[in-house]
């Protein structure tokens, strides 16, 4: 080998461990195929009892946005639990306007049609300001399947 010349088992730029695993894999591809399996076979063997201790639930994040607004709908309306919250919001118009209450009551009326949805609440059911964003630009509907 002369001066500035690679040795033939090194690729230019490679980490020197990863050309060796390299030529392994490709002159003994069976045996790596196997030490993956028992790699494989010994990961789901440990990875079995913690199962056992996983939890099915409990995943809400206190801080988000949902989990807060479905603290609100619990603390103003009792307790509601529903399954679906549907945010409408408008940029120029407030639940006032006429069209925006008829854009919200036109898909509220339409929920209800479906039998799979046991329940739909919303400000223009109850009038209720918990329903309705200060600025009156927000409102959402609750929808219980």
């Amino acid at each position: 080998m002369t001066a500035g010349t690679l040795p033939e088992h090194t690729t230019p730029g490679a980490p020197p461990g990863e050309t060796r695993r390299a030529h392994l894999a490709v002159r003994r591809p069976r045996l790596v195929l196997v030490v993956a399996v028992m790699l494989a076979v010994l990961g789901g063997l440990a990875a079995g009892p913690a199962f056992d201790r996983l939890a099915a639930g409990g995943f809400d994040d206190p801080g988000s946005e949902s989990t807060r607004t479905a603290r609100r709908i619990s603390a103003d309306l009792g307790v509601q639990a529903p399954d679906v919250l549907v945010l409408y919001s408008s940029d120029d118009k407030t639940v006032d306007d006429p069209g925006y209450r008829s854009a919200v009551e036109e898909v509220t009326a339409r929920l209800r049609t479906h039998p799979e949805v046991r329940g739909v609440e919303g400000f223009f059911d109850r009038s209720a300001p918990a329903y309705v964003s200060p600025d009156k630009r927000q409102t959402y509907l609750a929808i219980r399947l």
